[in-house]
């Protein structure tokens, strides 16, 4: 008998927390973001193995923590990486897409790894975990998010290190429409730079 399970694994990296003479203490500026894995699973029921098939890795922007500690959204932004800082520039800077993608909650989510193993491919896998990922951060991590972003580039894992597949039209494509059927759209003249507003509870 070879019985197999498939499930989720959702993991969040709070920020690194010190005790100061008795006192809890968080650095305010790394308290603005928690980073956030999300493995989907194959256990071995026989051999208690379990076997990763896809992974989601990404970056959870508490805006309104950030609001309530006096921390702008472009220190936020600015503080994690490069990439987000130029998400705060489309979505802060420009009035219009402003208005258009503001939601309820402030908090964004923003992902910078989606990989399925080559054998797990073209069988759903990556779909189903961008359809699912507000549910996976709300109900099981109890975080709640307006907006999922994403630079959607193409890479491959060589040797433990992602390695960024360039000048592969076939590829780009094939992906920027896997984050379209899943709610993406397009917010900038790059088409890599998209947006997911999350629905409202």
């Amino acid at each position: 008998m070879n019985d197999k399970h498939i499930f989720l694994k959702a993991n969040i990296d709070i920020p690194d927390a010190y005790f100061d003479n008795k006192h809890l203490e968080i650095d305010d500026e790394s308290a603005c973001y928690y980073r956030i894995d999300i493995n989907l699973v194959e256990k071995n029921i026989d051999t208690m193995k379990e076997k990763n098939m896809a992974s989601l890795k990404g970056v959870y922007f508490d805006l309104a923590y950030a609001m309530n500690n006096g921390i702008s959204n472009y220190d936020a932004f600015d503080m994690y990486s490069a990439d987000t800082l130029a998400f705060y520039e489309i979505l802060y800077e420009d009035d219009m897409i402003k208005e258009t993608y503001e939601s309820m909650w402030p908090n964004v989510f923003y992902i910078e790894r989606l990989y399925v193993e080559k054998e797990c491919r073209n069988k759903g896998y990556a779909k189903a975990l961008l359809n699912e990922i507000n549910d996976i951060i709300r109900d099981i991590l109890k975080l709640n998010v307006g907006q999922i972003i994403v630079y959607a580039n193409p890479f491959e894992v060589k040797n433990g290190y992602d390695e960024m597949i360039r000048n592969n039209e076939n590829l780009d494509k094939k992906l920027l429409n896997l984050y379209k059927t899943a709610g993406f759209e397009e917010i900038d003249k790059d088409p890599r730079y998209l947006l997911k507003v999350c629905e409202k509870i």
